[in-house]
Formats: structure tokens, sequence, C-alpha cells
């Protein structure tokens, strides 16, 4: 990795944001903040979507893969511009004045510009609260607040399912209907209570993979100190521990 703190700055009218050969260029706000910025490395490149960021007001920003998506690549129609990838770490590093307001931030882009890869999840925090955004290529994404008293395992696939996973969720208005539209999701009930964004959104060999699958009842059976019956208990967005967590665990 690659440390580095970048100040803040004040940009001119017109200024507009490098990016990756074929995303867009975002216009500039006129003042961003400072932030310190871990770049992972592959060979001599950065990665695009694997940065992590905590800015001068202390909003963290980190990423992980979401696996394969069904949305496909040669789908331009579902971005703008080509979309936007690396620019929506940097953009919220730049502009997010609390977590709250990243999760605010990044919502507005992806619905403006798209997404350009195929998944991500998106965990922006600061000291108060924590948000994750599990998204899609194009235009479509579920988030939620994490509540205070729960713990995410990120397993490298999609785990939001229905969309009352938690108290305080977020999601694209047609996140339902799209699915329904490219034929992932048939429903059975007449008001999609039996909707489930992982599995309509998924592709099948990056969701029931046995390494993520592995991973995922690992890291529950730490936070709980019990197994966990992925086969009866599924593959939740959080879990409720009984007790405070042992940090050196």
């Amino acid at each position: 990795v690659r440390h580095g703190w970048v100040p803040p700055r004040d940009w001119e009218k017109g200024a507009v944001m490098p990016a990756e050969e074929g995303c867009a260029l975002l216009p500039q706000v006129a003042h961003t903040l400072g932030y310190y910025w871990v770049e992972y490395r592959k060979d001599v490149m950065g990665l695009s979507n694997a940065d992590s960021f905590v800015n001068e007001r202390g909003v963290v920003i980190v990423s992980n893969s979401m696996g394969t998506s069904r949305e496909g690549m040669e789908n331009a129609d579902c971005v703008k511009d080509g979309g936007i990838a690396f620019n929506l770490r940097r953009a919220l590093a730049e502009r997010a004045q609390t977590a709250r307001d990243g999760a605010r931030i990044l919502m507005e882009l992806i619905d403006e510009w798209g997404y350009a890869p195929s998944g991500r999840a998106y965990t922006i925090a600061d000291k108060n609260e924590a948000f994750m955004f599990q998204l899609v290529r194009g235009r479509h994404y579920v988030g939620a607040r994490v509540p205070d008293d729960a713990v995410v395992v990120m397993p490298n696939h999609y785990t939001f399912h229905t969309l009352s996973d938690c108290p305080e969720m977020f999601y694209s208005k047609d996140i339902v209907s799209y699915a329904v539209e490219k034929g992932w999701y048939t429903p059975k009930a007449s008001d999609y209570s039996d909707f489930d964004f992982a599995e309509a959104y998924q592709d099948e060999k990056t969701w029931k993979s046995a390494g993520n699958l592995l991973r995922q009842k690992h890291g529950q059976r730490i936070v709980l100190g019990r197994d966990w019956d992925l086969e009866r208990e599924g593959t939740p967005f959080c879990v409720y521990p009984h007790k405070p967590i042992d940090v050196e665990t």
C-alpha cells in the first residue's frame, strides 16, 4: 500500500475530477476536504476499487467486493458517460461532512451517473454512525444504517435480502420493478413481500460459492460465540451479539 495526505483545496469553476479511461468526468465542487489516503497497489498501478480514506471530519470510506452482479458489463445504457468507479470513494472523502452526509452523496452520485463496475459494497462511517450500501452496476443499490447493537459480517457477496432488513433502509426506487423486468425476480406475492435483493441481483456463482459461505459462517461464529446454521438461519446482512464483542478477538 501507499499512504498519503491530500490537503483541502479550493477549485476553479468548471474543474472536473480525472477518472479512469471510459469513466465519467465528474464536476468538482468548489471546496474539497483534506483526507488521509491508503492506496492499494498492483504492480505499478493502483487498484481502482480498493482504496480507503478518512477525511478531516473523521468520515471513513472503505469497500468490499460483491462478486459479480447479474447486470451485464456490456449494458452501456445503465450508466451515464461510462459511469463512476474510483471517483465515488474520492468524492465521498472530499465532500462528506458526516457519515450520513456521505450516504446522501453516494446516492445522489449513483442516481446521476450510475456505478461502472459489476458490484461493490461501500461502508461509510464516523464516530456516531455507520452505513453500508451494496451497489449493482448501473443505478441500483440497497443500503442501511447499521443498527447500533448489530455487527455486519462482509463475506464478499450481497447480504441484503428484504427492504426492511434494518430499521433505516435506502434503495433505488425501481429496485423491485427492474428485477421483474429483467426476469431476475418473479413475484409470488402481490405485495412483493417475497422479494430478495441478494437472490435477484447476485450472480449465483459468486453468491453461493463455498469460500464466501464459509467466510460468513466463520465470521458470525466469532461474533455470536456459536456455530451459525446457514441452511436454517440464512445469510443475513447483520447479526446481534448477546454480549459486547472482545475487540482483541
